[in-house]
């Protein structure tokens, strides 16, 4: 009975398992490498048990998730290919996930960064929804997949961008165009053919982004809440984790943030909860790539000078104050790391 050998996933291989393939099959390391990041993909077909067995032993060995199958089952290959984000739940573990983001490409961890740094922060492309989650499994963070042509987007355009173009861009989509606080523009719901056509025109222009609005991030604070409703105590304590004995004080310092920097598509669950129960919140877009820092009640010069240190310049950084500015903007991602372990050493950070 003839026998077909699937990959499932890349598992927890790694990427050198590409060259080891091609040299023992004899194919192109970049076939295998796209078969990898595209899988499921058939490797074999029309081989004997006792070879196909032996083959997916082997890869299972390297770490691949693989299947046997024989001629009577049906195979279905999905060859629906999505873009992944990454965003964090604890920034703290950055250094963490560029090194496992490495790994998992089979790249520099500093080319790691940059594609984390990259806006508006697609880690990859053209990518089968399994290794989406075999990336999901194998980092400190957390993974927003989709197929983009099924996605909306924004465009996000600065103040940079000239005039004329900005005009004749709007003379082609019927959308409205909506003002942000800092004279920006931006355009919303577009469709990924829409939004194509805008960035093959505009691309090589100053100030403007397409960003898509699946893998947005956006932050999700609590504007109001009612203390006697047991649904809404029931959703703040069990759903985001808050001791119930604060939630009378807590009331006093609204706004507070629940969700800082997660993907709009996560977001959703969150805000349909909270207007289903009753419970007012904001949602902001986070279209910033790059902060300033502050920090504030400085104590411990040397920890500080050392956590600036990891990322940034601190030829600045004058050790006889308990307050420093950063003198050129730092990537938004690299900022929000930065401010979360200056928080824990009981400085005043701000990003501005």
């Amino acid at each position: 009975m003839e026998n077909t050998v699937i990959i499932n996933s890349i598992g927890t291989a790694n990427p050198s398992v590409s060259k080891l393939l091609a040299d023992s099959f004899k194919m192109p390391q970049e076939f295998i490498l796209k078969m990898l990041y595209n899988a499921p993909s058939v490797l074999f077909q029309k081989i004997d048990l006792d070879l196909a067995e032996k083959a997916a032993s082997t890869l299972t060995k390297l770490g691949l998730d693989v299947q046997v199958t024989d001629e009577k089952e049906k195979v279905e290959i999905s060859k629906e290919q999505v873009e992944i984000s990454i965003y964090f739940d604890d920034i703290i573990k950055l250094p963490n996930v560029i090194h496992q983001l490495s790994e998992f490409l089979g790249c520099k961890q500093s080319e790691a960064l940059n594609m984390l740094l990259a806006q508006p922060g697609i880690v990859l492309g053209g990518v089968s929804k399994a290794t989406a989650v075999a990336l999901q499994d194998r980092l400190d963070a957390l993974v927003c997949y989709s197929n983009p042509r099924n996605d909306l987007f924004s465009i996000y355009i600065s103040d940079k961008f000239a005039k004329n173009d900005l005009k004749r861009l709007t003379t082609k989509i019927n959308k409205p165009l909506e003002t942000l606080v800092n004279g920006a523009y931006i355009l919303k719901d577009l469709t990924f053919t829409e939004s194509s056509n805008i960035w093959r025109e505009h691309q090589s222009k100053t100030g403007i982004r397409v960003i898509n609005q699946t893998h947005q991030l956006v932050t999700i604070n609590l504007t109001s809440f009612d203390v006697n409703n047991t649904q809404h105590v029931s959703f703040l304590t069990d759903k985001i984790g808050m001791p119930s004995t604060i939630l009378s004080d807590l009331k006093q310092h609204l706004p507070i943030t629940l969700f800082d920097r997660i993907s709009n598509q996560s977001a959703q669950k969150t805000i349909k909860k909270c207007n289903e129960i009753g419970i007012e919140i904001s949602v902001e877009n986070n279209f910033k790539t790059t902060r300033e820092l502050v920090v504030d009640e400085i104590k411990d010069h040397a920890a500080v000078k050392k956590i600036l240190a990891q990322f940034i310049d601190v030829s600045s950084f004058n050790e006889n104050t308990n307050h420093w500015k950063s003198s050129t903007k730092i990537p938004d991602l690299i900022a929000n790391y930065l401010y979360a372990q200056l928080v824990l050493l009981n400085c005043e950070p701000t990003l501005i």
